[in-house]
């Protein structure tokens, strides 16, 4: 009996340990972002995230160096009309990936004070739920076409 009740305690350890979710379970690539315009004080930032936690996650922030107020914001179609709005978080489901692209899910960072040094990549601070937080660096990159940004 007690080697079972031994067992039993060791696997759940064992299982428990398998399905705990860690920074190294969290890939953050291809993360760009957006020049800044003349005269606007926002920018866009685009990135993939991979999730290989056998569980979700959230993305609840993303932070860069420079001074700004920053949102998570995805678009919709509402009468013909692509429009933005702002969210919480962004769910990342357990072994998927998540794309941050233009059109779609984005970071934005907004209220920018002072000049961005655009010729240098920068570190972000990726955050996730569960105390998560995984670090990458962006490049800034000219965005061509239109500017869904305008009401910004």
């Amino acid at each position: 009996m007690r080697i079972s009740l031994a067992f039993l305690c060791l696997s759940t350890f064992f299982v428990n340990s398998a399905l705990a979710c860690s920074a190294q379970d969290i890939i953050v690539s291809d993360a760009v972002i957006s020049k800044p315009l003349k005269g606007k004080n926002s920018i866009s930032s685009f990135m993939t995230i991979r999730n290989k936690c056998a569980e979700d996650l959230k993305l609840l922030a993303v932070e860069a160096p420079f001074k700004n107020i920053t949102e998570l914001h995805d678009m919709k179609h509402e009468g013909g009309i692509m429009k933005m709005y702002k969210v919480d978080s962004i769910d990342i489901a357990a072994n998927s990936v998540v794309h941050l692209k233009r059109g779609g899910m984005h970071v934005m960072f907004m209220k920018l004070e002072g000049t961005i040094d655009t010729s240098e990549p920068v570190n972000l601070k990726v955050k996730f739920d569960k105390d998560l937080e995984v670090e990458t660096t962006a490049i800034f990159k000219e965005m061509k076409g239109g500017d869904h940004h305008k009401k910004h």
